[in-house]
This record gives structure tokens, C-alpha cells and sequence, in this order.
């Protein structure tokens, strides 16, 4: 399921980190969710059971999470995410 499905009826809205916080959500005007803009996938594409496992990436619990998404750039790109309530 992905976290734009209309199976999840719920406005959900998850913190990870990469180095900065990251926050994703399912709200569809949200930036990065309108599909088709720039010719980019749009973050509700992204599964939904990998963006809920980054998020909860504790490092001393759980080992941080891959997730591939569009960098600013326009290339795909594999970021490292861990809970985003860890703090540097």
C-alpha cells in the first residue's frame, strides 16, 4: 500500500532524519505530493510500510532505513533514515 492509497483514511504525518528532518505526509496539496509536478513521482507514491519503518528507526533499537526518492536535483537517490525524533 503505498501512502496515498484511499485505504488509509487517516491524515498521517511522519518525522524521519537524514541529516535534517523530513516531514512526509498523506495530505495531497502537501509539496512533493502533487502528482505530475515537475515530472517527478509524487511522495504518495512511496510505500507505506517503508516510510513507517524509517520513522521509527530508533538507532538503538532498529537499524536505519533506505528509501529511494527524487533528490532536488531530478536524480533518484537512496537516503539513510533513522526516527525522526533523534536529535544530532
Amino acid at each position: 500500500m503505498a501512502l496515498g492509497s484511499d485505504h488509509l483514511e487517516i491524515l498521517l504525518l511522519l518525522f524521519m532524519r537524514d541529516g535534517s528532518t523530513w516531514p512526509i505526509t498523506n495530505y495531497p496539496e502537501a509539496i512533493y505530493n502533487r502528482r505530475g509536478q515537475d515530472g517527478f513521482p509524487a511522495n504518495l507514491d512511496q510505500p507505506l510500510w517503508q516510510l513507517l519503518r524509517a520513522s521509527a528507526a530508533a538507532p538503538a533499537y532498529f537499524p536505519a532505513e533506505l528509501v529511494e526518492f527524487y533528490a532536488i536535483d531530478g536524480e533518484l537517490k537512496w537516503f539513510e533514515f533513522v526516527d525522526g525524533g533523534v536529535n544530532p
